[in-house]
C-alpha cells in the first residue's frame, strides 16, 4: 500500500493503488524522509510528529540489540535529540544503510541446482 505525503500540508496518508491514482499532485510518494522546505530552510525532525519521530526509531530499532536499542521515551524535544545523536554516530561510523531486500551476510548461499550428497 502506498504512502504518500502532502506537499502543502506535510501529512503522511497510506491509500490504495486506485485511490493514489486519483488524488493530485499535492500528493507525493513518501519514502520515510521528510524533504528540505522549497525555500531551503530545512526544518530536519522539527517538522516532524512524535507520532513520526517514533515510528522512525522503532523503524531503527529493528535490527539492533537490545542494548543498543534507541529510547522512544519523552517528549518531542527528546526523541529529536535521540534520532541526531543516532544520525551523528552513524555519519561518524560511516555505516551505510542496507536495502531491506540486500542479501544477509550471515545466509546460507543458495545451493538449490547442487544434488544432495544421500541421494545416489
Amino acid at each position: 500500500m502506498p504512502r504518500l505525503r502532502s506537499v502543502r500540508s506535510g501529512a503522511v496518508v497510506s491509500c490504495s493503488e486506485e485511490t493514489t491514482a486519483l488524488l493530485g499532485s499535492e500528493w507525493q510518494p513518501f519514502d520515510g524522509t521528510i524533504p528540505a522546505d522549497a525555500d531551503g530552510d530545512d526544518k530536519g525532525y522539527e517538522a516532524w510528529t512524535a507520532k513520526e519521530l517514533k515510528v522512525e526509531i522503532a523503524k531503527r530499532n529493528v535490527d539492533r540489540e537490545d542494548d543498543a536499542q534507541l529510547s522512544d521515551k519523552g517528549n518531542k524535544p527528546a526523541l529529536i535529540e535521540v534520532l541526531e545523536r543516532d544520525d551523528a554516530a552513524q555519519a561518524s561510523s560511516g555505516a551505510a544503510a542496507v536495502p531491506d531486500d540486500a542479501p544477509s551476510d550471515d545466509a546460507p548461499e543458495d545451493e538449490g541446482d547442487q544434488p544432495d550428497s544421500d541421494e545416489s
